[in-house]
Protein backbone atom coordinates (compact mmCIF):
# COMPACT_ATOMS: atom_id res chain seq x y z
CA UNK A 1 0.00 0.00 0.00
CA UNK A 2 1.94 2.88 -1.05
CA UNK A 3 1.69 5.60 1.87
CA UNK A 4 2.54 9.66 1.57
CA UNK A 5 4.06 10.81 5.21
CA UNK A 6 3.81 14.29 5.88
CA UNK A 7 6.02 16.33 9.11
CA UNK A 8 5.98 19.71 9.99
CA UNK A 9 7.23 21.96 12.42
CA UNK A 10 3.74 23.90 12.02
CA UNK A 11 0.84 23.23 14.39
CA UNK A 12 -2.42 21.43 12.00
CA UNK A 13 -5.45 21.55 13.81
CA UNK A 14 -8.26 18.85 13.30
CA UNK A 15 -9.79 21.10 10.05
CA UNK A 16 -6.53 22.16 8.43
CA UNK A 17 -5.32 18.32 8.53
CA UNK A 18 -8.78 17.05 7.22
CA UNK A 19 -8.36 19.67 3.87
CA UNK A 20 -4.65 18.71 3.70
CA UNK A 21 -5.25 14.47 4.32
CA UNK A 22 -8.09 14.82 1.77
CA UNK A 23 -5.98 17.23 -1.02
CA UNK A 24 -2.93 15.21 -0.16
CA UNK A 25 -4.61 11.84 -0.47
CA UNK A 26 -6.49 12.50 -4.19
CA UNK A 27 -3.11 13.99 -5.90
CA UNK A 28 -0.83 11.04 -4.26
CA UNK A 29 -3.45 8.67 -6.31
CA UNK A 30 -3.35 10.71 -9.11
CA UNK A 31 0.78 10.82 -9.16
CA UNK A 32 1.20 6.65 -8.97
CA UNK A 33 -1.83 6.13 -11.10
CA UNK A 34 -3.59 4.39 -8.11
CA UNK A 35 -7.23 4.28 -6.84
CA UNK A 36 -7.33 6.44 -4.30
CA UNK A 37 -8.57 3.79 -1.63
CA UNK A 38 -4.67 2.73 -2.26
CA UNK A 39 -3.47 5.04 -0.76
CA UNK A 40 -2.51 5.94 3.10
CA UNK A 41 -1.60 9.45 3.86
CA UNK A 42 -0.96 10.76 7.40
CA UNK A 43 0.52 14.64 8.70
CA UNK A 44 2.62 15.13 12.02
CA UNK A 45 2.31 18.81 13.38
CA UNK A 46 4.29 20.33 15.78
CA UNK A 47 7.47 17.92 14.76
CA UNK A 48 10.83 19.83 15.55
CA UNK A 49 12.43 20.06 12.43
CA UNK A 50 15.55 22.28 11.28
CA UNK A 51 15.43 22.74 7.26
CA UNK A 52 19.26 24.53 6.10
CA UNK A 53 19.42 25.47 9.77
CA UNK A 54 16.98 26.91 10.37
CA UNK A 55 14.24 26.12 12.34
CA UNK A 56 11.36 28.17 10.80
CA UNK A 57 8.15 26.78 9.43
CA UNK A 58 8.87 23.91 7.38
CA UNK A 59 7.18 20.67 5.65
Amino acid sequence: MPQLSLSTNVPVDAVAAADILRDCSRAFARIIGKPESYVTVSIDGSVPTSFAGSEEPAA
